[in-house]
Formats: structure tokens, C-alpha cells, sequence
């Protein structure tokens, strides 16, 4: 695209304006913008309706409802990774820069990139859970303090 630009001064490319084409294909009924239908592919195995933008496949899959829970599931997986990770600042930035490059990246396509955030939710888990332990392990436990005060 930006070869093209160059040479010819035009900012598009076939991928562009294949993908700007298939944003003109809506859903042509009520019930596949609210439950869609739940096909993600047409019967060849191609993209149902012949559609590889993101939010569209979603949404003639599930609907708006489907695109819905979709988004709210991504968003929930970031935010309890940022959780799990002890409310670090840089993890916190990590997971919401994820998120919205999500949303860019549905602009031209699906990509279900879950697996990424199923493995930071786990180190952060993981780092969680050491930090618990190595802080219950500096601490005196309740039966040693009251063991001790009861030897006085």
C-alpha cells in the first residue's frame, strides 16, 4: 500500500479495497442484527456472506448481542489479568493496549488472539500466587503467636 503510494501517490490496495467492499454487506434482516445466524461459514467453508471483516462475521454469527458478549468476555479476560497481577501499572496498560488493538484489528478482520491473554492471566496468576506465599511465609502464623503468648 505505501509502495503504491509512493509511486502512484493513491493511499489504497486490493486488501483495502476488498475489506472497505465488504463493510457494505449488512445484515439484511432484524433478526441477524439482533440473534444472527449462527453460521461462520457458508457451506464451501469460505466466509459466510463472503465477509472477513471482524465485527461483521461476529455479528451475522451471534447477532449484536453475540458481538456483545464477545467484546465483554476479551475486555473481562484483560481486566482479571490485570488483576491477578497484583494491580501492576505496566500490566494494567498491557492488557487495555490489548484490548483496543483488538478492536482495530476487528476493523479488517476476526482474530482470536484469547490465547495470548489466557497465557499472561496465567503468569500473572502464577506471580500472584508466589508473592502470597512468600509474604505468608515471612509472617508468623496466628497458632505460633498464640503458642507463644500462651508459654508466658
Amino acid at each position: 500500500m505505501f509502495d503504491k503510494y509512493r509511486d502512484t501517490g493513491e493511499l489504497q490496495s486490493n486488501s483495502v479495497d476488498m475489506t472497505r467492499n465488504m463493510w457494505n454487506t449488512l445484515p439484511s434482516t432484524w433478526e441477524t442484527w439482533i440473534a444472527g445466524d449462527a453460521k461462520y461459514e457458508d457451506e464451501k467453508g469460505g466466509y459466510y456472506m463472503h465477509v472477513d471483516v471482524g465485527y461483521l462475521r461476529v455479528v451475522f454469527f451471534g447477532g449484536l448481542i453475540g458481538l456483545f458478549f464477545y467484546l465483554r468476555y476479551i475486555f473481562s479476560l484483560a481486566k482479571l489479568t490485570y488483576k491477578r497481577s497484583g494491580k501492576d501499572i505496566d500490566i494494567k496498560y498491557f492488557v487495555y493496549t490489548y484490548y483496543f488493538l483488538v478492536l482495530v484489528w476487528m476493523w479488517k478482520g476476526h482474530y482470536d488472539t484469547n490465547s495470548f491473554l489466557y497465557l499472561f492471566l496465567f503468569m500473572a496468576t502464577l506471580g500472584q500466587n508466589k508473592r502470597l506465599l512468600r509474604n505468608n511465609m515471612r509472617r508468623p502464623s496466628k497458632v505460633v503467636t498464640l503458642a507463644n503468648k500462651a508459654k508466658r
